[in-house]
């Protein structure tokens, strides 16, 4: 009788063991379906930054009639945990940012975002698309890191890092 109590309690083990296992995995596969609708989504968003951008000819009804039509898609992102990465005037990150140009930084420390290309993009801790920035640099060497500014115009993104 005990042996069979205690076979008993091994498959009710496995079981639960089962159970809690196959929910990880449709958990995991739930969050790398939203990841890709996002890499989906993101394309009009940035198509819509960019109509929202001044125009020499700006009609106000047409420019609110965009904005209110862009803000619905960032709505829905942001229900649904993405968080926006806007690096301007902050350091250049290579965790999440892909460096696409450097510019004279001017009065910038170099290393610095000077312009955004493409905002990037996370959910929790993962990273679905990196922010593509511009970076100032400066051809005076008394910069802490002379190879920084180098540095920043080779930097790739990872693709092991993306979700």
């Amino acid at each position: 009788l005990d042996h069979v109590r205690d076979v008993y309690l091994r498959k009710l083990a496995e079981f639960d063991n089962f159970r809690k296992r196959v929910e990880r995995e449709r958990d995991e596969l739930r969050q790398a379906a939203l990841e890709d609708f996002v890499r989906e989504l993101l394309p009009v968003i940035d198509n819509f930054d960019r109509a929202l951008q001044p125009a020499g000819d700006d009609s106000g009804a047409f420019h609110q009639g965009v904005e209110m039509i862009a803000k619905q898609p960032h709505d829905t992102l942001e229900r649904k945990g993405v968080t926006e990465i806007n690096p301007l005037g902050a350091m250049f990150n290579p965790e999440v940012h892909e460096a696409v140009q450097r510019v004279e930084g001017g009065d910038q420390p170099p290393g610095t975002v000077v312009f955004v290309m493409l905002k990037g993009y996370t959910r929790g801790d993962r990273l679905i698309r990196p922010a593509f920035p511009q970076t100032s640099w400066s051809t005076v060497s008394n910069s802490p890191n002379p190879s920084w500014s180098s540095t920043v115009s080779t930097i790739r993104t990872n693709p092991d890092r993306r979700a």
